[in-house]
Order: structure tokens, then C-alpha cells, then sequence
């Protein structure tokens, strides 16, 4: 690690010194200045003096992040550089030296797989019509994701899910006796790798108002600590469905005008989106209008982008009764995707 000035410096996330690098492959580091990150280098050098540089992306004040496209490099060994420059003229240096193996036949074995919950956290309350959704990471296409609930009471119960990266399901709770429950999701790619992974959940009839907004933690990303994706590239290898929930409000429950009103953030629309492009945008559709536009979060700045979004405010114009809410997220690349629609009751 080089730099021109004492308290600069830079330092790679990923791949780390002596990895092994294939397909879409993400280039992580930090870069700490005393002034603005304006600019970071990237340059990749094979053994026999061949040189080629981008220009990553400045994801915050101190990260930056680039994608390399391995199968445009030849296998081998290869150094890669980053140079970032702060607004001040001062720059910052780190390098690590890496291998591109493009045909990963025999370190397949060697790649991690895993399969996680995002919603809902362990130990959690849940009611209604409540949704479940995590991701699993193989080196392969997944073919098969099975959804596993029981308790010491109740006999095990399974769902197929769509087979993808991101997968969920909505758990319809009320055929369901209060009590501990086991949530258990397996997942199971083309060449037989599986992975598990399951966490426990309480079963409510009448939650209490603490639990009604439960979910709200998971917006607020810099405040939670969530796994590391970054092991290894593999998620990107192969294109996944756009997915977007409405995690709240659940469908069939009401809603009056004037609590909206007087404590706008018990009617606010929350929601889970996860696209292989940056989503750039969310809109609610009320009775298939749109109405208000929401915000996003993006929980990680790793591609594929998934994240949370947040619509406040929505019930202003709108006229009692019945109403049919839908999500719209669009991404950068110009798609879009919409969630299933939630219905629920506008009271004055």
C-alpha cells in the first residue's frame, strides 16, 4: 500500500491477495482520505507487461467498486492496481495478485454455497399472511428451492418455491396454532450442491402493536449487520428473476385516513425488491394508478442490486374503500418489475 500524503490510504475488500477469479467478478476496496474520492484507477497487469485500466465507481465516501469481466483476459496470474485521487491532488495505492481460472470444473467443489433468511429475522413474531424471503448462493444454477415449516406440535409442511436467487413465499399463518415454529429452506443447484438454512419464528393471533412494525429494522441498513456476500462471485454467474414484495401492509386489514394522518409511519408501504440491474426507483399503484412515488434502499452495493423501499403518504387524494396496492420498481437498465397486489380496507 502506497500513498502521497500520511493519513491516505487504500485497501482491497475483494478479491483478496492469492484469489481465484472467474466470470463477473467484483473489485471492492476503501479508500480513506481527508477530502473527497474524486477518482479510482483500476489496472490489470498479466506477467508478460500487458496492461489494461478502467475507472471503478465511487460508491460513498470510501468505497468504490468495479466489475471485471474475467472471460475477456486469457487464464492466468495477474496483478491487479487501484489508484484512488481525492479532490485535494493526493492519491492512494494497494495492489493484489490474483489468478482468472475461466473454467471452473475442478474448483467447483471448493466454492461455498449457502442458502439465508432476510424476512423474517430470527426469533421474530409473525401473523396474517407473512412473508418469507432469502437468497442462496451456488456456483451453479439453482433448480429447486424447498420450503420446510413444523413445530413439536405441528407435522412438516413443504412448498416449492420458484427456483432463483432470491426466492419467497407468503406463509398464511392463520391455519396455524399459536406457538414456536421451525423455518427451514433448502436449496439445490444442476450439479447436486445443496444448501439449508433455518431459523425459528413465533406464531401470533393478536400481536402486539411492537410486533406489527417489526419489520422495520431491516430499512435502516447501516444500522443492522448483515452477512457478507463477497466469498466468492458466484452469484453472478447466472441471471435471476426480478422479484418485488409489499412486506407491509398485509393484505385484508384496514386502514383509517386520520391515523394515517395523525401516525404516518403505521400506514407507510414497505417492500423488498431485488433486480440483477440498480433499481433507481419505486411507485405505488392503487387500483392499478399510479399514485406516489417511495424511496429506495440498497442494502448491499455489490451486483445484483436488492434492497428495501420505503412510500410514505400515499393515502392523501384517495377516496374510501377497497383498495388494490401494487409496487413498480425500475431499474437502471430500463426494466421494471411489479409486486403481487395487496388489498386492504380505506377507512376515513
Amino acid at each position: 500500500m502506497n500513498c502521497s500524503c500520511d493519513s491516505c490510504y487504500s485497501l482491497f475488500v475483494y478479491p483478496y491477495d492469492g484469489a481465484i477469479i472467474f466470470g463477473d467478478s467484483p473489485v471492492v476496496g476503501i479508500s480513506f482520505h481527508p477530502s473527497e474520492i474524486t477518482r479510482v484507477i483500476i489496472s490489470i497487469s498479466s506477467n508478460d507487461g500487458k496492461r489494461r485500466t478502467y475507472s471503478a465507481d465511487i460508491k460513498s465516501r470510501a468505497r468504490w467498486y468495479f466489475l471485471l469481466k474475467t472471460r475477456e483476459f486469457s487464464d492466468g496470474a495477474y496483478t491487479i492496481d487501484a489508484v484512488a485521487y481525492d479532490s485535494s491532488g493526493n492519491s492512494s495505492q494497494d495492489s493484489v495478485s490474483v489468478k482468472i481460472k475461466n473454467d471452473i470444473s475442478d474448483i467447483i467443489s471448493l466454492i461455498p454455497s449457502f442458502s439465508s433468511f432476510l424476512v423474517p429475522q430470527n426469533g421474530q413474531i409473525i401473523f396474517g399472511v407473512s412473508p418469507v424471503i432469502g437468497i442462496s448462493i451456488h456456483p451453479r444454477r439453482i433448480t429447486d428451492v424447498r420450503l420446510d415449516i413444523y413445530s413439536e406440535s405441528q407435522s412438516r409442511t413443504t412448498y416449492k418455491l420458484q427456483a432463483t436467487y432470491v426466492w419467497y413465499h407468503f406463509l398464511d399463518t392463520t391455519t396455524l396454532p399459536e406457538g414456536v415454529y421451525t423455518l427451514e429452506v433448502s436449496a439445490k443447484d444442476d450439479h447436486g450442491f445443496q444448501s439449508q438454512s433455518q431459523i425459528t419464528a413465533v406464531v401470533s393471533k393478536s400481536p402486539s402493536f411492537p410486533s406489527l412494525i417489526n419489520i422495520l429494522p431491516i430499512f435502516y441498513g447501516d444500522q443492522i449487520t448483515y452477512p457478507s456476500y463477497i466469498s466468492y462471485p458466484v452469484y453472478m454467474t447466472y441471471p435471476f428473476s426480478s422479484t418485488s414484495v409489499i412486506l407491509y401492509p398485509p393484505s385484508g386489514v384496514s386502514m383509517s385516513k386520520t391515523t394515517c394522518s395523525m401516525t404516518p409511519f403505521l400506514c407507510n408501504v414497505l417492500g423488498f425488491y431485488a433486480m440483477p440491474a440498480q433499481a433507481t426507483s419505486v411507485l405505488l399503484l392503487v387500483d392499478d394508478v399510479a399514485t406516489k412515488q417511495g424511496n429506495i434502499f440498497q442494502l448491499s452495493s455489490t451486483y445484483p442490486s436488492m434492497g428495501t423501499f420505503i412510500i410514505s403518504d400515499w393515502w392523501g387524494g384517495l377516496s374510501i374503500g377497497t383498495k388494490k396496492l401494487r409496487s413498480r420498481v425500475f431499474a437502471m437498465d430500463g426494466n421494471s418489475v411489479e409486486s403481487q397486489s395487496v388489498q386492504l380496507n380505506l377507512t376515513p
